[in-house]
């Protein structure tokens, strides 16, 4: 297993024990047959961003999807349950929230690299 694979394991392990201990029934162990409420167009969507600012992409978007779907349904149930516990703003992928709000889209600054003048 590589660091990235031991980080992803440590963060949703943590989270999960963080929802449980605040109470939900949170599996120990996801189902991966329970899916994932993140649908592949808004996946596409996030890669398409990705390769905008020329983030270096190794995968084609449908291969990267079924790691993604295997990883999140192990933590995406305790995000939900905690974001929506302590009223966490509503974010794009993070879950509903009890009191109806938009959700609110990431802001990407201009890029400022080096060698190009601000406008």
């Amino acid at each position: 297993m590589c660091s990235s694979d031991l980080c992803l394991r440590g963060g949703f392990t943590c989270l999960g024990e963080i929802a449980r201990a605040m109470g939900f029934a949170i599996p120990e162990e996801a189902d991966p047959n329970d899916g994932i409420a993140v649908t592949f167009q808004e996946f596409a969507d996030a890669i398409a961003r990705l390769s905008e600012v020329d983030f270096p992409l190794v995968r084609t978007t449908e291969e990267a999807w079924l790691d993604f779907v295997g990883w999140r349904v192990n933590y995406e149930a305790a995000a939900y349950a905690i974001a929506r516990s302590v009223d966490a703003p509503p974010a794009m992928w993070s879950g509903p929230r009890r009191h109806p709000i938009p959700v609110i889209p990431p802001l990407r600054p201009a890029t400022r690299r080096l060698g190009t003048p601000p406008e």
